[in-house]
């Protein structure tokens, strides 16, 4: 007996466009514009595009990977993937910096492509207490909690970023006085 795995695929085009997966495993692409991507039930893959997009999972243990823009990513119930890859070397014009919503530590993961990143490791992740210091840590992956400013450090200790940047901020609430999450090491996955 043969199985093949079917889903339903949504591309927004140009333009500002609302995407609705609805029940079952989706992928939405919101490609140009301003995008609105709701995967609804199902594990579901979500995929920005130029723009200020924003993307939110909804039930199931969704892919979202905003792209190029300052996107907004939620990723709802279950045990969600927040991607950062851009099929690429490391340019902050590939990402913006996205917000990711409801990130839940010990559930959701931060995934990072080795293609964008170099051959960074567990061990090239750091987390520190204030942005400052993001950039002349040792580690290429810098995670602030003070803040929920997520770094990409190139250069490592040499002052500054290099070709790096921040590229995203882990802010659970719109109340700006919250504290960002508690994020650690096991929070991050890194592929290939």
């Amino acid at each position: 007996m043969d199985v093949r795995y079917r889903y339903f695929l949504l591309v927004g085009g140009d333009g500002n466009d609302s995407l609705d997966g609805g029940n079952g495993e989706d992928r939405l692409n919101g490609d140009g514009g301003n995008d609105s991507l709701l995967g609804g039930g199902g594990n579901d893959i979500l995929v920005g595009g130029i723009g200020t997009d924003t993307l939110s999972g909804g039930d199931g243990s969704d892919r979202i990977n905003g792209n190029a823009g300052n996107d907004t990513l939620i990723g709802g119930a279950n045990g969600d993937f927040f991607v950062f890859d851009s099929n690429r070397t490391f340019a902050s014009s590939d990402f913006g910096v996205d917000k990711v919503r409801d990130f839940v530590s010990g559930l959701d993961k931060i995934v990072l492509d080795q293609t964008t990143f170099g051959a960074i490791t567990g061990a090239d992740i750091a987390i520190v207490s204030q942005d400052s210091l993001a950039a002349t840590s040792a580690a290429k992956i810098v995670y602030s909690f003070g803040t929920g400013s997520l770094f990409f450090n190139q250069n490592g200790l040499t002052k500054g970023y290099g070709t790096g940047a921040k590229f995203a901020t882990i802010d659970n609430d719109n109340n700006s006085t919250t504290l960002a999450p508690a994020l650690t090491v096991a929070d991050f996955q890194v592929v290939a």
